[in-house]
């Protein structure tokens, strides 16, 4: 078994024991006795280590180690504004610009969710009408339920929901469909905005208003 953790230094190197894993160091000329006479069969030395065989490396491993240890380029090392060598900054890795842009992704849907949920939510609301006076177009096509004419009595229920005294003029007109060459009528109810208690006793039971064209 051969040792470990070898660290080739000018001169000498230094290893561990593959047993115990007691280091030691030797010089490059009992590298040379060790491989001569004893096939570079060392043990490793009590009481510290624990009296075992391994093997060292041969001087023209050791010497690839020196090579290969020489031939790694250095870091070059930032100055700073007073000449001063700061650590040098580490390049970002692909790694983490993607889970970057990953993060600004979902924070970019999330942001889509909310806004779709709020519209949803606005979905069907009613606008409250603030102004104290109103206005509902009645059309006769718009009123025809199952081939017949429902136009007065739509008409008439409306103007009792919204009562005799809140009616400010009831307006008749007629119109012309595009691309129709027949008029059709309907009405134009302006009329005041009932108030809290007049629509809440309504409910209960609306005021008759009889209307015709």
């Amino acid at each position: 078994m051969k040792c470990i953790n070898i660290k080739a230094g000018k001169g000498s190197i230094q290893f561990d024991c593959p047993h115990c894993g007691v280091d030691a160091e030797i010089d490059d000329d009992t590298i040379g006795e060790l491989w001569t006479h004893f096939s570079g069969q060392v043990t490793c030395p009590p009481p510290q280590g624990c009296n075992m065989q391994f093997e060292i490396p041969a001087l023209e491993e050791v010497e690839k180690l020196r090579a290969g240890a020489a031939s790694e380029p250095e870091v070059e090392q930032e100055t700073g504004v007073n000449g001063e060598r700061v650590a040098p900054t580490e390049p970002i890795e692909d790694s983490k610009l993607a889970d970057a842009k990953e993060l600004e992704e979902e924070d970019s849907s999330s942001v889509e969710v909310e806004f779709e949920k709020y519209v949803a939510s606005k979905d069907g609301e009613t606008t409250e009408v603030t102004s104290p006076l109103s206005i509902r177009t009645f059309r006769r096509m718009e009123c025809i339920v199952q081939g017949q004419n429902k136009f007065d009595e739509t008409v008439s229920i409306f103007l009792g929901e919204i009562g005799r005294k809140n009616v400010i003029s009831v307006t008749p007109f007629t119109y012309q469909e595009k691309g129709e060459d027949w008029t059709d009528y309907g009405v134009i109810v302006y009329y005041a905005q009932p108030a809290a208690n007049e629509t809440q006793s309504r409910e209960k039971k609306s005021e008759p208003v009889v209307w015709r064209a």
